[in-house]
């Protein structure tokens, strides 16, 4: 079976509304069961499905914001989740995360513009790894990153 990854957006309704079919959904699903009267067990696998997905933590949405926003929102979470743009970084290295934490401190230090930040010392010692970590750890902080 393939695996899927699943979102709900729950915009301007209550998931409980999706979740025990009431007003509108109510109302729909009493149509659905005269439409497809000889299909009662495709109708109740949709009552099924909505109910399955209103238990999964979704995206409650309310009028607040535009719905730009909102839609950039959500692309950029499913972007991030299904194409992570991360670099290839050994598992177990010793002492690096004490690094990472300094220099991602220093990222996120509320400065506009271009963030460039230099790692020198000689040869051998982990510039590279330190980057790349730093890079996987932050990338999606920002509208756009290369490393």
């Amino acid at each position: 079976m393939m695996q899927r990854s699943v979102i709900p957006v729950f915009y301007n309704i209550d998931a409980s509304v999706v979740r025990h079919q009431t007003e509108n959904y109510e109302q729909a699903f009493e149509k659905h069961q005269i439409d497809f009267v000889g299909e009662m067990e495709k109708v109740n696998k949709w009552r099924l499905a909505l109910t399955e997905v209103a238990h999964i933590w979704g995206k409650h949405i309310s009028g607040k914001r535009s719905e730009a926003d909102i839609i950039n929102e959500i692309v950029d979470r499913i972007v991030h989740e299904l194409n992570p743009k991360t670099l290839d970084v050994a598992k177990y290295l010793v002492g690096l995360d004490s690094r990472v934490k300094e220099l991602t401190t220093l990222l996120r230090s509320g400065t506009e513009g271009v963030t460039r930040i230099g790692i020198y010392g000689m040869g051998g010692v982990g510039k590279t790894t330190l980057a790349k970590a730093v890079y996987n750890q932050n990338y999606c902080n920002f509208d756009g990153s290369c490393c």
